[in-house]
């Protein structure tokens, strides 16, 4: 049995983009990486050109770096009564 595959390119970033993405960053807990969204924020001009590659990269060859697959997750229970909290 032969199996047709579609191969689908995957969508380019341009450095204007991601610049502007970390210039749209809000107050947010960090990341794992524990970097300040305003160290993202003042300093998009030298993040943007490295991580347009790096996320370019990444989704071109469908491997992502080991680092960018952590999270830190803070599980909030649901309160009938969110006054008990």
């Amino acid at each position: 049995m032969e199996i047709d595959l579609i191969t689908i390119k995957a969508p380019q970033f341009s450095i204007t983009q991601v610049k502007n993405t970390f210039l749209k960053i809000s107050k947010t807990a960090t990341g794992p990486d524990e970097i300040p969204f305003w160290v993202w924020k003042e300093n998009a001009d030298v993040f943007a050109p490295v991580m347009t590659k790096i996320w370019n990269e990444s989704l071109s060859t469908s491997t992502w770096p080991t680092s960018w697959k952590i999270a830190h997750i803070d599980p909030l229970p649901k309160l009938e009564n969110p006054k008990e909290y």
